[in-house]
């Protein structure tokens, strides 16, 4: 396949690229051999693509290492070769250097540095300074691992004198600390190169910074930066000569010589009495300054303490003056604080409180502050276990915190020097879970940050990052001090979103690591001239040219983007060369996603010109098209209302089905999030006239999708602007198709079309007439305005209502109207579309008698009819099968016409009576609890319970309906489904009962007939029916018979809603073991089938629909006993697994295992029996149900090993 070695050329070729280091001889043999052989490949593509993967190994490797494997390609070849070496760009440098070690000359190339190592005229600054600059030159010359070693010791002592002391150990670190090793990766723009004045440009570490800070010769007396510590170091006794007399004086003289003794339970007392004094203090309004507590205990009893218990109430001291908002816990009191407490997180006894004391510093200020004032302790720690859980600590605080305006780059830092690096497999444990919260926070960028580790690092942290790449950050659950002003102003996390303006959220914590770059200053100005130019190879050159911009600033650009960039963008959206206009629309979704913003002013220019790549016939540029759209909305959701929402009526116009379905269903995944939050939908008036269109479009798809923003556009207008805008804009087929399909939406939308509507001026744009002249045609226009259809009532038809009485008023008359449009073409299938349970093809059946406006309800002399029964409302037997009065209605249904049949509803009693009786009957006939529905497979029993469910359904269902369900003709399936998409599609409009039958859906009083009770008091007859049709061969009548149970069961839901609202039982509204037990083992039956679709619905039916009917823990025993140990099929055993699996980790609701499944020790065995099964499939989905199970139990897997 020519397109798998071009794509496996273009993969070795960005591998090149991002190498580390340069491959070695045997390496480069082997590519050249191959890519050689890619040079005359017979498809362009491969040649092309092993041009290029040769150009970037020539410039990795220089073209004098490389010319030797090439030996005997021709010059054509080698020259293109060399134009692609000339373009390539790689992560190192582009030659190697004869002498890679010259750490000498460029120390001694700068003299102008303030220490300068090596240098003759630094020599007695060096000697004064105790040798640092010294050490730090002879340093700069040995190996990473043992200058880091030297690192670690200096810093040892550093911590032993500040301990020792009771000073900041950054005032006892060397002045000037070694460069750090030379990262692998380092971005170009940024850094400069090394050996160029790097001590001047390289700034101090952060606690080094804080130090130099509070110490009075300390770079010119300047506080630490933000970017650093997040708050300025401030020490008031640092350098106070009459310490000692000020801690006498502010503190007792008990607790001082209590911290002098010997015996620890004396130390312990003393704490405790400086605890209640410090207490008393703050109360009476003048307490003692917490540094100097914090030094005094620093001194004694110090933080060497022998006791775990003095050291804990020491801890507890520090964290009430932290915590309590009247001491005046300084951020020097904090850097005094933090590193003793840092070093006692590996004790396991004093590891809470030291915990709670750091974390209440970290509230009053930030843990920026903490973790800043932590890193170096952290680091110079020797213990593999202290290490271990100073780190967890870390993690848990990025967990409980956030990481927003933390700085994180120190902390990498330290990580992968002592826990990734460390030999000790806790330590790099922690590490790696460390990194892994990181991957949650910043997202793929983490992956910059470790890719100079060797391979077997990489490869754990890949493992990690995979597995929790679908695990979002949680949302902090602590406060920070320094935030809290501003959580109220920019909300809680930094997302590095931009503003208008061009500024980046300073507490996106992207920033520290990979700090925002100027796109225009790494393109520079010649690349429009490049976009511009004739030569398609210029062109692609100049988009290349983007890309490795967006590249090396690892995606993270400053949102001040020009429009001149977007303007010669959407030159290269007509461009004639398809793959460049691909490129291009990959760049303009690269651009919003980098920079954190979409500018509306930017994203007009090339909102249409995009649009417009959607009338591609190529998939993949259609796919790139939707994602610079998605891009653009995800960026800034006000640039799709402001730039893409003011093109689609232009693009709309075109009559490529692939635009019209691809933009309507973006516009549909947009919006549709939008309305379910609640949230108020853009101004969608515009749309009006070409939905219409697209409404009537020939194509499926497009119709479907234009459905889809219907809803929302009634939702954004309101129902009354869409509807009038019908009324004036389409005239006969095209309004009959159009209307009905806008009438679904009346009732759903009334609450968002009434909080706000549109104006009138968006009314004027989409084509409808103002509010104050909206009104329907009056008699006047009725000479001009089509006649429509009216529809018979069932009352009228049988005789018991004058077509002068009870009918709608003009208002109801108004609304019916429509109705009667939307269904007077039903016949035809122009209605189709009306009820969403009605497919393409399949066929729909009127139920209603039209006649012409004017014409006479009945003929003069028309015989009345008896209107079929109510049940038990309507009399002792009224309705009964066999009683006068049934066979009298019977009569008289068997002399009339089909026509006449269709005005009567499909159910003709609400006799639960009967239900009852017919359910002792089946429950007398199986002692056993097995109902014989239960055995539909066999083609025997299944013939006889149809034989005895049709005689059952003759007297309470409409002779015509009868017939078509229980058809015996050529065309039965025809009649099948006829049959049941008119018992669906009366329940499934909420008014079509009202207008066909006179008789409402729902009752409103307690003696009112209705249909749902009709439905209600026949449902075990319509479910035998059911299970019947899903055993027939027919695809299409299996799928409308999931239809109909899916209506029966939202019509059961709304019943119950209607009487808990009425607050009055009327009649039965749940399905009983007898009704349920009829359908669902044929449902689980079609689990085993052989198309998705009809498996996909049954799952659906199974797990969320049937459960709000019938208990879990019943489902859940049927599903054990109807699909687990089913013999026959092995997809049916594995799709039940899976709906178990699916029940016990959804269903449960907190309450464990008893919520779905009440005898866990009969169904645990029963399952265990699908590990020995031959499908592989069926043995998955067995461990996945039993690691569901151990999940949910209170004993966990050695409850569930006894239970197995």
């Amino acid at each position: 396949n020519p397109q798998v070695r071009a794509e496996s050329n273009h993969f070795l070729r960005r591998c090149l690229a991002v190498v580390p280091t340069r491959p070695g001889k045997s390496d480069i043999k082997r590519y050249s051999d191959q890519l050689k052989a890619g040079l005359d490949d017979g498809d362009a593509g491969v040649r092309e693509s092993a041009a290029e993967c040769l150009g970037t190994l020539s410039k990795l490797v220089t073209a004098k290492v490389l010319d030797p494997f090439l030996d005997g390609v021709d010059k054509i070849k080698m020259d293109k070769v060399n134009e692609h070496a000339e373009r390539a760009t790689i992560r190192l440098k582009a030659a190697p250097k004869p002498n890679p070690v010259a750490t000498g000359p460029a120390s001694r190339a700068r003299p102008s540095g303030p220490a300068a190592p090596g240098s003759r005229a630094s020599a007695p600054a060096a000697r004064s300074g105790a040798g640092d600059a010294e050490a730090a030159g002879v340093s700069a010359n040995l190996p990473p691992h043992i200058r880091a070693k030297l690192e670690a010791s200096a810093r040892a002592v550093a911590l032993k004198k500040a301990q020792r002391e009771g000073r900041p150990v950054d005032e006892f670190l060397p002045a000037n600390d070694p460069p750090p090793p030379a990262q692998a990766r380092v971005p170009p723009a940024k850094r400069p190169a090394p050996g160029a004045a790097a001590p001047v440009a390289r700034k101090p570490p952060p606690s080094a910074a804080s130090a130099a800070a509070s110490r009075p010769g300390g770079v010119k007396g300047k506080p630490a930066p933000a970017k650093d510590l997040g708050e300025a170091i401030k020490m008031r006794y640092a350098n106070d000569e009459s310490l000692d007399e000020k801690i006498a004086s502010a503190l007792p003289a008990s607790v001082l010589a209590g911290f002098e003794n010997s015996v620890w339970k004396a130390r312990m007392e003393a704490m405790d009495e400086l605890r209640e004094y410090l207490g008393d203090q703050a109360t009476g309004g003048s307490g003692v300054h917490p540094e100097l507590v914090i030094r005094q205990l620093a001194r004694k009893p110090g933080w060497k303490e022998s006791n775990f218990q003095v050291n804990a109430r020491a801890f507890q001291i520090i964290e009430w003056m932290a915590s309590e908002e009247s001491q005046d816990f300084t951020t020097g009191a904090a850097a005094l604080s933090v590193p003793p407490l840092v070093e006692r997180l590996g004790d396991i006894k004093l590891k809470a409180p030291a915990t709670s004391a750091l974390v209440a510093i970290a509230e009053r200020y930030s843990l920026k502050l903490v973790a800043g004032l932590a890193t170096e302790p952290i680091r110079s720690q020797k213990s593999p276990k202290v290490l271990a859980d100073c780190i967890a600590w870390l993690d848990t605080q990025l967990l409980e915190f956030g990481t927003r305006g933390l700085a994180l780059k120190p902390l990498v830092s330290m990580v992968k020097e002592v826990g990734l690096q460390s030999s000790n497999a806790q330590t790099r444990a922690r590490a790696v879970a460390f990194m892994g919260t990181l991957r949650r926070a910043i997202g793929v960028a983490v992956m910059d940050l470790v890719d100079d580790l060797n391979p077997q690092l990489v490869q754990l942290l890949e493992a990690e990052f995979d597995k929790v790449a679908s695990q979002p950050m949680p949302e902090p659950i602590r406060t920070q001090g320094s935030l809290a002003g501003s959580d109220a102003g920019g909300g809680a996390s930094g997302g590095g979103g931009a503003a208008a303006g061009g500024a980046v959220d300073n507490d996106d914590p992207m920033d520290d690591l990979f700090p925002r770059q100027d796109l225009h200053a790494l393109i520079g100005p010649g690349i429009y001239k490049q976009l511009g130019d004739g030569n398609w190879k210029e062109r692609k050159a100049g988009l290349d040219a983007i890309q490795g911009a967006l590249d090396s600033a690892s995606h993270r650009i400053q949102p001040n983007i020009s429009g001149d960039l977007y303007t010669a963008l959407k030159q290269r959206l007509q461009d004639a060369n398809k793959n460049l206009i691909t490129v291009t629309l990959g760049l303009l979704a690269a651009l919003s996603a980098d920079s954190g913003a979409a500018q509306p002013p930017n994203i007009r220019i090339v909102a249409l010109s995009t649009i417009q790549c959607l009338a591609d016939k190529k998939p993949q540029l259609r796919a790139a098209a939707v994602a610079a759209m998605t891009a653009w909305a995800n960026a800034t959701p006000a640039s799709v209302d402001q730039a893409v929402l003011p093109a689609v009526p232009s693009a709309l116009a075109d009559i490529s089905p692939e635009l019209r379905m691809s933009l309507l269903q973006w516009l549909a995944d947009v919006l549709a999030p939008r309305h379910a939050k609640g949230a108020r939908l853009p101004d969608l008036s515009l749309l009006i006239t070409p939905l219409f269109t697209c409404l009537q479009d020939r194509n499926a798809d497009v119709r479907k999708q234009a459905q889809r923003v219907l809803e929302l556009t009634v939702v954004s207008c309101g129902f009354e602007a869409v509807h009038d805008a019908c009324d004036m804009q389409l005239r006969g087929a095209a309004k009959a198709s159009v209307a009905p399909m806008i009438e679904e939406f009346r009732h759903t939308v009334g609450a968002a079309s009434a909080s706000g509507g549109i104006d009138a001026g968006a009314l004027r744009r989409a084509g409808a007439p103002p509010a104050s002249s909206r009104a329907r045609p009056g008699p006047a226009d009725s000479a001009t305005s089509p006649v429509p259809e009216t529809v018979m009532t069932a009352a009228e038809l049988l005789g018991r209502q004058p077509a002068s009485q009870g009918r709608p008023g003009p208002a109801a008359a108004a609304m019916a109207s429509s109705g009667a449009a939307a269904y007077a073409s039903a016949g035809s299938g122009a209605g189709s579309a009306a009820n969403g349970a009605a497919g393409p093809g399949m066929l729909r059946r009127p139920m209603a008698v039209r006649r012409p406006a004017g014409a006479p309800a009945a003929a003069p002399g028309a015989r009345p009819l008896m209107r079929p029964a109510r049940g038990p409302s309507g009399g002792a037997d009224a309705g009964r099968p066999g009683t006068p009065s049934a066979l009298s209605m019977a009569g008289q249904l068997a002399r009339m016409s089909n026509e006449e049949l269709e005005g009567i509803p499909p159910i003709l009693d609400c006799d639960f009576r009967a239900k009852e009786q017919r359910a002792r009957r089946d429950m007398s006939a199986n002692p056993n609890s097995v109902p014989r529905w239960a055995h539909l497979g066999d083609a025997r029993v299944r013939g006889d319970l149809e034989a005895q469910l049709g005689e059952q359904m003759q007297v309470h269902f409409n002779p015509l309906i009868y017939r078509q369900l229980f058809s015996t003709g050529h065309y039965k399936d025809r009649d099948f489904l006829s049959g049941l998409t008119t018992i669906e599609e009366v329940i499934s409009i909420t008014s079509l009962s009202q207008q066909r039958f006179g008789l409402p859906l729902f009752a409103d009083l307690a003696d009112e007939d209705s249909l749902a009770g009709r439905y209600m008091a026949n449902i075990d007859l319509l479910l035998k029916y059911i299970s019947i049709r899903m055993y027939d061969g027919s695809t299409h009548t299996l799928l409308k018979s999931f239809d109909l149970l899916e209506r029966l069961i939202h019509m059961t839901e709304e019943s119950q809603q209607q009487q808990q609202h009425q607050q009055q039982v009327r009649q039965p509204t749940s399905w009983t073991d007898y009704e349920v037990q009829a359908v669902l083992p044929a449902l689980i039956g079609r689990l085993g089938d052989a198309k998705e679709v009809v498996r996909a619905r049954s799952r659906r039916l199974l797990t969320q629909l049937i459960t709000h009917l019938y208990p879990t823990t019943k489902l859940f025993t049927m599903l054990l006993e109807h699909g687990v140990i089913n013999k026959s099929n092995a997809r049916i055993r594995q799709e039940s697994l899976d709906c178990i699996c699916f029940l016990i980790r959804e269903r449960t609701a907190g309450l464990g295992l008893s919520a779905v499944c009440a005898q866990p020790a009969r169904a645990v065995p029963i399952i265990t029996q699908g590990i020995a099964d031959r499908d592989s499939n069926v043995r998955t989905a067995t461990l996945s149900v039993l690691v569901a199970v151990g999940e949910q139990l209170p004993g966990g897997a050695d409850e569930l090993w006894r239970l197995c």
